[in-house]
């Protein structure tokens, strides 16, 4: 497997996934773990999992300097999630959730998608359709429900 060059933080990794990662393997629908552009970045394969909605669900985890960040992409669906964990992951969130247009500038608030639970610090973005088809993406903090749980950032596409 190669490693990259140098360490890097959950910030720095974060915005990479997040960015430049998700859109592109969302699209993709061979296993996680087998494209190019994760191996050569340093990630391992964690396994594939059944999710309820995104179907099977790869998941691959890089160490950073500063704690742990996990990819899940979807072979069955347009979803890719990205949490981090550790003692930069609160830094390398709200980081990303302050730049979210940097992931598509057309991004506004979706105040229409419910919260799983009210203790969630949910923050649900779109983009406008096109062709009837959108990019969802969901900021999820569960601090408030579990003070070790991961930061999720979560991608999708969706027809309205």
């Amino acid at each position: 497997m190669a490693t990259p060059s140098h360490a890097a933080d959950l910030e720095e990794l974060g915005r990479e996934a997040v960015i430049e990662l998700c859109p592109r393997l969302m699209d993709i629908e061979t296993p996680l773990a087998e494209e190019s552009q994760i191996v050569s970045r340093g990630y391992s394969s964690e396994g594939t999992h059944e999710h309820a909605r995104a179907g099977t669900v790869d998941y691959v985890f890089r160490q950073a300097d500063d704690g742990e960040i996990r990819i899940g992409n979807s072979r069955d669906a347009n979803f890719c999630q990205v949490s981090v964990d550790g003692p930069g992951a609160r830094r390398a969130f709200d980081g990303m959730l302050a730049d979210y247009r940097l992931i598509d500038n057309t991004l506004f608030p979706d105040p229409t998608a419910p919260s799983p639970d009210e203790r969630l610090e949910l923050t649900t973005l779109r983009t406008p359709a096109i062709d009837e088809v959108y990019l969802g993406v969901q900021f999820f903090d569960a601090s408030a429900i579990d003070a070790g749980a991961p930061l999720i950032i979560q991608q999708y596409l969706l027809e309205e």
